[in-house]
């Protein structure tokens, strides 16, 4: 997957989180939960369905994961014994299982970044109407923290773009891959937030988790049209405590079209 050299990040003034960005430069995995699309990471997996010989594949899996002692005749008899007696449509298994997953989906921490700074849905959704700011990070040092967390601390992470379906998905977890199942799960929204052009940091177990960052790792601050100047002089004034300064614009309204322009500003 080709990434944009230059990922965004919208933020406002009403929240005293967000100024942390730049007060602390520092990044936060919030757990899906908390995302204000209800269909979000929130797609059920379908254990009604599959074959057979899908759903027998899938509990020698599963029993080769829960039951690791088990040696592989054993655990493929059983598993054929488990879609005997039809455990994958037995009510209180499906729900624990599914009660297994939603906790994993939990703990999962994303740091949503969009690839559209100039769009002008963004800037009024999650920048307070055009009145807050967008921080531009060099995708290359959010790839790097990824291999640093995927390698040094043995936790995957990954930077990934997500899907927007007119169709709701049907997640076939006996005949879909993990990565296959998890892109269904966490990176599929409807078509209605195409506008977003999202990319998502993805941290296993690492939901609610604050990441501080270098000062190389940011692009880009980009003001919005809308902001005032005692928020626009606060952003000047903490820019110029930084050693490697990011380029710094003023977004405009254009004059003949719904679109933003930016002008740098020199601090």
């Amino acid at each position: 997957m080709s990434l944009p050299q230059i990922l965004y990040k919208f933020r406002h003034f009403d929240d005293a989180n967000h100024v942390r960005m730049l007060t602390h430069r520092e990044i936060f995995f919030p757990s899906p939960i908390k995302f204000n699309d209800p269909f979000d990471a929130a797609i059920p997996v379908r254990y009604e369905d599959g074959t057979p010989e899908q759903i027998i594949q899938w509990f020698d899996n599963y029993l080769a994961e829960v039951e690791p002692a088990l040696r592989p005749p054993e655990r493929i008899k059983k598993a054929r014994q488990m879609f005997k007696n039809a455990i994958h449509r037995n009510h209180n298994w499906v729900q624990l299982t599914r009660t297994r997953v939603r906790a994993l989906v939990e703990t999962i921490g994303i740091f949503s970044t969009s690839a559209a700074n100039e769009n002008i849905l963004n800037w009024s959704h999650y920048s307070a109407g055009h009145k807050g700011f967008c921080v531009g990070f060099y995708s290359q040092q959010l790839l790097n923290i990824c291999t640093f967390f995927t390698f040094n601390q043995q936790r995957p992470a990954s930077i990934c773009g997500v899907n927007y379906s007119p169709d709701y998905p049907r997640i076939n977890p006996f005949a879909m891959s993990n990565r296959d199942r998890l892109n269904a799960q966490f990176l599929t929204k409807a078509k209605d937030w195409i506008h977003e052009k999202e990319y998502r940091l993805l941290l296993a177990a690492g939901a609610n988790e604050v990441l501080p960052l270098d000062e190389s790792s940011f692009a880009s601050i980009t003001l919005g049209c809308s902001i005032d100047q005692e928020h626009k002089n606060l952003v000047v004034d903490i820019l110029n405590t930084w050693k490697i300064k990011p380029i710094l614009l003023q977004s405009h309204r254009d004059d003949d079209a719904f679109s933003l322009h930016f002008e740098p500003i020199s601090y």
